[in-house]
């Protein structure tokens, strides 16, 4: 059986859910595209500089529209962390719907290992998104930067 915090971590992505479907749903409908006229970003708006999250609004956007492509450019790190969520959320329902069954000695120390190894790989994968994260960052600075190149626009990014 999953520990008490994987279950509260469980109840808590559940109920993420629903929200995030209702959001999805809400920026698919289009009643949000005006948003694009609204510097949203602080650290921009501020600095004049993109921070590490600028694109991530831009990324929700096109996921919801389904253009997978242009998510992944504006954001990479979105689609890394609702595949993180994803592969935890179904992990977790798994064992939930098999429940404990010890049918032979040592079935439980057999999925403590099996866990430790999940977390240990979610660990690195987490690592891996902080490393993609910071590389987007550095990218889209040494453009902006660099050579005066609105990254957005290098991508077509449609907003």
């Amino acid at each position: 059986m999953p520990k008490k915090s994987e279950k509260i971590a469980f109840l808590l992505g559940l109920l993420a859910l629903g929200p995030g479907i209702a959001g999805g749903l809400l920026l698919r409908s289009g009643k949000l595209d005006r948003i694009h006229d609204v510097e949203l970003c602080a650290f921009k708006r501020a600095t004049g500089y993109y921070c590490p999250g600028c694109g991530i609004t831009r990324a929700c956007f096109a996921l919801a529209r389904g253009d997978l492509i242009t998510s992944f450019l504006c954001h990479p790190a979105l689609l890394l962390a609702l595949l993180l969520y994803a592969l935890f959320m179904i992990r977790t329902a798994v064992i939930l719907i098999r429940g404990h069954r010890g049918a032979y000695a040592g079935a439980e120390e057999e999925m403590q290992q099996k866990s430790r190894l999940f977390y240990r790989r979610l660990e690195v994968s987490v690592y891996f998104g902080i490393g993609v994260l910071l590389l987007q960052w550095i990218i889209k600075l040494i453009l902006q930067i660099g050579f005066g190149i609105d990254y957005f626009t290098l991508i077509h990014a449609p907003w």
